[in-house]
């Protein structure tokens, strides 16, 4: 079985010129040092009968949305983001890095709920915990599946959102997937298409058991990392975090149907949203993520020429200083 964050390249198999250029020159207003639930520091809430960990850290006017980090995995926690582009946001922005139920240090739900409406619900219950009117959220990978899903279900809670190789339609990832492995490994796509034309609603099986065991693993690698060393930094950090993947949550949303899923509330999401794409993310797939900033009535593109799936560990600085310009034109509150 793939290890967690290598079953979301399967599913998605299983940015240009930084927008600080144009950014403000208006005076900062006066930071406020916040309290009660946006406290710096760590928090535990009951969330739908969960109990739910996140962390805040950074800097507040008072007025401006917290930023929300959601990850991806499925199952995966905010703890490589809070060592490598979360610093780099926190001058100009409150971080809130949350670990959905079931993942980081929150509570696996006895319930066993993880539908994906139930995700979105649990955004909208911290934001209502929180205190704040709305809030920003920025998600990678799943992550952003659960921050598209609460766009389109609290249109008005949600100030901005930055989507980092986000999966959103899981066919057309697995698409891109499949002319990868037609141009790489042609003995694997023979057999891969051997049952017949691949469908939408077959690809992404189909992708998933071109390769088995080791195979399976390097594929995954070669689609996400375009050098070592940020997959080297990556497994650092998980080590040093201490958490692992319980595998529920994705065991979860993958019977669910996940390797089928499309969103289809784009016209429902009101506030602008950044793509953030690496030009070699090939778990994510460059022209999905295209299409999603096209589909999407206030979206933009980055697309990063040379990184792959985990941009903010390859160019922390680029990525926290193209998020801060974007969010810094995004609504107050």
């Amino acid at each position: 079985m793939p290890r967690p964050r290598l079953a979301m390249a399967l599913l998605l198999a299983a940015s240009a010129l930084p927008l600080a250029s144009c950014a403000t020159t208006a005076p900062r207003a006066a930071a406020i040092t916040p309290s009660g639930p946006l406290a710096v520091g760590a928090h535990e809430a009951t969330i739908a009968g969960v109990r739910i960990w996140y962390r805040v850290a950074g800097t507040w006017d008072g007025r401006s949305a917290p930023v929300v980090f959601l990850a991806g995995g499925p199952g995966g926690n905010s703890y490589v983001f809070e060592r490598t582009a979360g610093p780099h946001l926190e001058p100009n922005r409150l971080m809130v890095y949350y670990h959905q139920r079931g993942t980081g240090r929150s509570e696996r739900p006895a319930s066993g709920d993880y539908a994906l409406a139930t995700l979105a619900a649990d955004v909208e219950a911290l934001r209502v915990h929180l205190g704040v009117p709305k809030i920003a959220i920025v998600a990678h990978s799943f992550g952003a599946v659960i921050g598209l899903e609460f766009a389109a279900r609290f249109p008005d809670r949600l100030a901005a959102a930055i989507l980092a190789g986000g999966l959103w339609n899981a066919p057309l990832s697995c698409r891109e997937q499949a002319g990868r492995i037609e141009a790489n490994h042609p003995d694997a796509y023979r057999s891969m298409i051997a049952a017949g034309p691949l469908t939408d609603d077959g690809v992404c099986e189909r992708v998933f058991a071109a390769f088995r065991g080791a195979a399976r693993e390097r594929f995954n690698e070669e689609n996400m990392f375009p050098g070592r060393a940020a997959l080297d930094e990556l497994n650092r950090l998980e080590a040093e975090s201490g958490l692992s993947n319980t595998r529920e949550l994705s065991g979860a949303v993958f019977r669910q149907g996940l390797l089928q899923y499309r969103f289809a509330g784009a016209p429902r999401v009101t506030a602008p949203v950044l793509v953030l794409s690496g030009a070699l993310d090939y778990a994510a797939g460059p022209r999905t993520q295209r299409a999603l900033a096209e589909a999407l009535p206030r979206g933009r593109l980055i697309e990063y020429p040379g990184l792959g799936h985990w941009m903010f560990i390859e160019d922390p600085r680029r990525f926290a200083r193209d998020a801060s310009a974007f969010l810094r034109s995004a609504p107050r509150n």
